[in-house]
């Protein structure tokens, strides 16, 4: 699954696609992540084997490390020198929580705060149509179309990862901000504008294609220009 670009739903489907062409039982289930308003909004993929069932996210944008049994819970990890935490909670759902912070929104105000929720209720891809149309359409909901945001690992040769023992594993661009971290640290750089940002981009992301780039931060910079006017003429 190196370099396959794409969003939660493509590489989710696409590894249940593949586990269960190798004689897997896999299937999809829909989670809510709180980042969103609308629910059913992140597929994941479930496996099933002998020992029982296993939850396996490669569309997270944060670190997962390994699939999470989800008979043996509660079972944690550090991000970014916070906890997170699978849970198993009433009535059947199970979560994903983050404790005291996370890589992305820094330190929280509160103890702690559920990332996603879901149940183990099997669904098709075109279940996911509410949510991904709202995602891909309404920029008044979704922050996907109001600021650049890319997530990758690090290979483990990449000059990237840095040096010493607490190597960075995972690269995360917000807006303007660069954030890497690995399982107990975390550097933050923030970028005036989208063009000084460039150069770094495209090397953590070697992938994307320049012009990709320059396509995706335009369409950004005049969608919040158009929502700075419209804020200021509604406010006269």
């Amino acid at each position: 699954m190196t370099n396959l670009r794409g969003m939660c739903i493509d590489h989710n489907y696409f590894l249940t696609t593949l586990v269960k062409s190798v004689g897997y039982d896999a299937f999809l289930v829909g989670s809510t992540v709180s980042l969103l308003p609308m629910p059913l909004n992140h597929p994941l993929c479930v496996i099933r084997i002998e020992s029982g069932l296993w939850l396996v996210d490669m569309g997270m944008g944060s670190i997962f490390h390994e699939p999470i049994p989800l008979h043996q819970l509660p079972v944690s990890f550090n991000v970014g020198g916070h906890m997170c935490e699978y849970r198993k909670a009433d009535g059947g759902v199970f979560q994903r929580v983050h404790i005291r912070g996370d890589p992305m929104k820094g330190d929280f105000e509160v103890p702690e705060e559920v990332r996603y929720h879901f149940t183990l209720q099997p669904m098709n891809y075109e279940d996911f149509n509410p949510a991904m149309t709202t995602i891909w359409t309404d920029s008044d909901t979704s922050f996907f179309l109001n600021n650049l945001y890319a997530f990758r690992y690090l290979r483990m040769n990449s000059t990237l990862r840095g040096d010493g023992p607490s190597q960075f594993q995972a690269v995360v661009v917000m807006g303007t901000t660069l954030i890497r971290f690995s399982d107990k640290q975390i550097q933050k750089t923030l970028f005036e504008s989208y063009k000084e940002l460039e150069p770094v981009f495209l090397e953590h992301f070697p992938e994307n294609p320049l012009e990709e780039y320059k396509e995706a931060t335009k369409y950004f910079q005049t969608s919040g220009d158009r929502k700075n006017a419209k804020g200021e003429t509604s406010s006269e």
